[in-house]
């Protein structure tokens, strides 16, 4: 019995033996891992210790690669500029679709009012000097010509002009959508000396300019040479709109019959920049204490920005377009025969109907950005006026933003676009209808676009936002007779 039992003990061990064997090797190999992964999280945390050691010398290195390439480096200050307590650096872009390449005049627009009232520039700007600083160690000073806008009271100067224009020459190549840093505005000096040869910010390189002469609202040219303006001339610019304070400011149409009686079917529309509602109304075009033949205008109150009408027995609201302040908007009216259509930015903004079939003729002048009776007007900026006998729209349209062209149907059309006055037309503003319907302007004032760039064609009839006058030249309209003195002749003048 016990050999037999002892036969089937061993039997058992033989059975379980290997499975014994396999499972103390397996164990042993546990023991070779978990030594293997103490080791293993040893050296990590050797390593980890060392990363740390290492990290503040990295991030001082960081900060230090971010000091040197950032965009926001500054050169160094201008060696020879001691005297000067106050700098700027410039971000030059060009917006131009092309290069502008080095020594083309440029001008930059500097709000040296605030300056002044700081009590950071002197009150002739003798001290604003600019500094062309690509390195630390190039440092050019650049000639500089300053000029002072236009406003509406007469010219302005370093210590009024919120946007006096700095002419100075690119010292380099700057492609186009390219930015430069590397030119600098130096100011509040007050030992400066008046810088001379102003007008050498012209010169194209070598080339000397003799005779400068910007026509930017002065006969003054750049090196005190003056001109007389006469003759068949006006001052002009190809992105100017006209201003409205909101405080009286206005333009007047007239009283002809071409505005006065529309008949049937009329349209009148524009480009609108709205600042805010100073009133309780913001009038666009109506007449001066009627609503005959019929007022165009926005809100009531200054919650609602919705278009309005009223004339020809309607009353005409809108109450889902509202418009958009301190932007670019379309605006347009229409009224065929009783049926008045607003639309704003192109799409249908109310319409009513029911009205007389002809709007009433009546004696009142139009207004433009104003409505006098009751001391209600337009606050923010308006372009491209255009009154027409016609119906020009009859369903949802795409603004035109190129300038508005005449036809038989324009009775008045505004481009806001003379910036200055006509010689030939004081205080107006140059209907372009062919009808000589200029409008009288009352405290209203041009406002240039972007100095130095022009906007691209497709941008036409948008204007950037301004807060001065200013003019860019002259347009030369009719041929001119001009005499010059000729000593060799037996004449002392000639025809030329």
């Amino acid at each position: 019995m016990k050999t037999k039992n002892l036969k089937l003990s061993f039997n058992k061990l033989r059975v379980l033996l290997p499975g014994l064997l396999h499972g103390i090797k397996k164990l042993k190999n546990l023991k070779i891992v978990n030594s293997m992964k103490i080791v293993n999280c040893k050296l990590k945390i050797r390593h980890l210790s060392r990363f740390l050691l290492v990290l503040p010398i990295l991030l001082v290195a960081f900060l230090w690669f971010i000091k040197i390439f950032g965009k926001d480096v500054q050169a160094v200050w201008w060696p020879t500029g001691g005297a000067w307590a106050k700098r700027k650096q410039l971000n030059i872009v060009n917006s131009s679709s092309v290069t502008l390449h080095q020594y083309t005049t440029i001008a930059v627009s500097v709000d040296t009012q605030f300056l002044f009232n700081q009590r950071v520039i002197k009150s002739d700007c003798s001290d604003l000097r600019v500094v062309y600083q690509p390195s630390d160690t190039v440092h050019t000073e650049l000639s500089r010509h300053l000029v002072y806008p236009s406003t509406g009271s007469g010219s302005s100067t370093c210590s009024t002009s919120s946007a006096t224009k700095v002419y100075i020459t690119l010292q380099a190549d700057l492609a186009s959508a390219a930015t430069s840093t590397n030119y600098y505005l130096y100011y509040n000096n007050p030992h400066a000396d008046v810088p001379t040869n102003t007008d050498n910010a012209f010169d194209i390189g070598d080339a000397d300019a003799l005779l400068v002469c910007p026509l930017e609202g002065s006969t003054t040219c750049a090196a005190s040479e003056t001109t007389t303006a006469t003759g068949a001339l006006r001052y002009s610019a190809g992105k100017s709109a006209m201003s409205f304070d909101g405080n009286g400011d206005y333009i007047d149409g007239g009283t002809s019959t071409t505005l006065t009686n529309p008949g049937s079917q009329m349209t009148i529309e524009m480009w609108i920049y709205p600042r805010t509602l100073s009133t309780d109304y913001g009038y666009f075009a109506n007449y001066t204490n009627t609503d005959t033949p019929f007022s165009f205008y926005v809100g009531a109150g200054v919650t609602s920005n919705n278009l309005r009408w009223t004339g020809g027995g309607i009353v005409c609201q809108d109450s889902t377009h509202e418009i958009s302040f301190n932007q670019w908007s379309h605006i347009s009216a229409t009224y065929n025969a009783g049926t008045v259509t607003m639309y704003l930015n192109g799409v249908q903004a109310g319409q009513c109907s029911g009205g007389a079939t002809n709007l009433t003729s009546g004696a009142d002048s139009l207004k433009i950005g104003g409505y006098s009776y009751g001391g209600r007007y337009f606050n923010g900026m308006i372009d491209e006026v255009r009154f027409s006998n016609n119906l020009r729209y009859t369903a949802n349209f795409t603004p035109s933003t190129t300038p508005f062209v005449r036809d038989e149907y324009t009775k008045l059309l505004f481009h806001f676009d003379e910036n200055g006055d006509d010689p030939r037309n004081t205080g107006k503003a140059i209907d372009d209808s062919g009808n000589g319907n200029h409008g009288t302007i009352t405290g209203a004032k041009y406002v240039d676009g972007l100095v130095g760039v022009n906007n691209s064609s497709s941008t036409t009839g948008y204007q950037s936002s301004g807060a001065y006058a200013s003019h860019d030249g002259v347009f030369i309209e009719e041929g001119t007779t001009n005499k010059i003195t000729n000593p060799s002749f037996e004449n002392t003048t000639y025809d030329t």
